[in-house]
């Protein structure tokens, strides 16, 4: 079991229990749904107090990243073969950029996601990481 966050178009958070795809499914579609000036919000699915996944996106690619442990450690999602510049997200009410060499297609981080939902760690997947 995980737990979804982000914030609606007001910056009110939002938090739902996320036990299966379907759940994901609802969490993903929540966010694409909003569009502040900044972009879309990031969705953060934690799993556990010290592992969490976020998902940035500008509604039909994204940008991952992978918080381990309480030290700071992260990685980026690795792009793979998708066109396309860089887009911008709001990140928690900031303005933040994903990097096109961060950017990967959103069915892929979907599937990084399910991966996290069910093991904890978003790889193995269609995703990469750095230092994968």
């Amino acid at each position: 079991m995980a737990v979804a966050s982000w914030h609606d178009g007001e910056y009110k958070q939002r938090t739902m229990t996320v036990e299966a795809a379907d759940d994901l499914d609802r969490a993903l579609a929540a966010v694409v749904t909003v569009r502040t000036p900044l972009g879309h919000p990031t969705l953060t699915v934690a799993h556990g107090e010290d592992n969490a996944l976020t998902v940035a996106t500008d509604g039909s690619r994204a940008m991952l990243v992978h918080f381990i442990g309480t030290d700071g450690n992260y990685r980026n999602s690795v792009a793979g073969a998708i066109e396309g510049d860089a887009f911008v997200f709001d990140y928690e009410g900031h303005w933040s950029e994903a990097a096109p060499e961060s950017v990967v297609t959103l069915d892929a981080a979907r599937d990084a996601l399910v991966t996290f939902l069910r093991t904890g760690s978003p790889t193995p997947s269609a995703v990469r990481f750095d230092g994968d």
